[in-house]
């Protein structure tokens, strides 16, 4: 999904997957499903979980922070999605059209990243 280019949105006009901070109380799953019902309007019962809290590490080279964010892989029962106000668009992508929206700039170990999304899509 493409961000809004406004300054207050984290990653403001880039490409990049659902995301969001965990509310108190919430466990990571419950967290995931939050985000992606609030960005892409996809309900829980049309989602299947193919891969459960998976840590993946991102390096910011503007700030030299690196962090860690836990990662979910879900597959849809439906390409059918409703954006909210923090993105533009959409667009569903094959693998090797990731480098081409620079949704991996930031990411640690990219190489093992796209091993592991290859893994599960195939699934």
């Amino acid at each position: 999904m493409k961000r809004i280019n406004i300054p207050f949105i984290s990653h403001p006009g880039t490409w990049y997957f659902v995301a969001g901070a965990k509310e108190n109380g919430e466990t990571y799953l419950q967290n995931a499903h939050r985000e992606i019902l609030e960005e892409t309007g996809l309900e829980n019962n049309s989602l299947k979980l193919l891969l459960k809290n998976k840590n993946v590490y991102f390096l910011e080279s503007k700030k030299g922070i690196r962090w860690v964010n836990k990662f979910f892989i879900f597959r849809s029962k439906t390409k059918s999605i409703k954006l909210n106000i923090e993105h533009t668009q959409y667009k569903w992508i094959t693998l090797k059209e990731l480098d081409n929206y620079g949704t991996l700039n930031e990411l640690y170990d990219k190489e093992s990243f796209i091993e592991m999304l290859k893994t599960y899509i195939s699934k």
